[in-house]
């Protein structure tokens, strides 16, 4: 916030926008309980979920890795989704549309690891992950 300070104009306003992690946990818990009964679409959206908490929490470029999983070809739970991401899924949606010529082969924004998300979960350390702009 001293940077913020330093670098703000005379009258200037700086606004902080911070994840509802309070919301996005419930949501996990919800998820993971209905998940380990065998329910099959909160499975997926345990995976979702899992990964949007981890973005926000951790998130070290524009985008994350939500942004990421937005780029699949078929998003199996595209409605929870929807409801997950609120407005900015139109804006997600439109800017990679703006990436993604229909008659170009698919282009990610992002050159990943290949590395799973339990893997980097259950490890229990802090990566930092790599990615390359295409």
């Amino acid at each position: 916030m001293l940077e913020c300070h330093r670098v703000l104009r005379s009258e200037g306003v700086v606004r902080v926008a911070v994840p509802d992690l309070e919301q996005i946990v419930r949501t996990y818990l919800q998820a993971l309980e209905k998940a380990c009964i065998g329910d099959a679409k909160w499975q997926v959206n345990y995976d979702w979920i899992l990964l949007e908490l981890i973005d926000q929490m951790a998130r070290n470029y524009s985008g994350g890795m939500m942004q990421v999983y937005l780029q699949k070809d078929t998003i199996p739970n595209l409605d929870f989704v929807k409801f997950r991401t609120g407005s900015e899924f139109k804006d997600i949606l439109s800017e990679l549309q703006l990436t993604q010529s229909a008659s170009a082969p698919k282009k990610t924004k992002y050159l990943l690891l290949n590395i799973s998300l339990s893997q980097f979960i259950t490890s229990l350390e802090v990566l930092n992950i790599a990615v390359i702009p295409s």
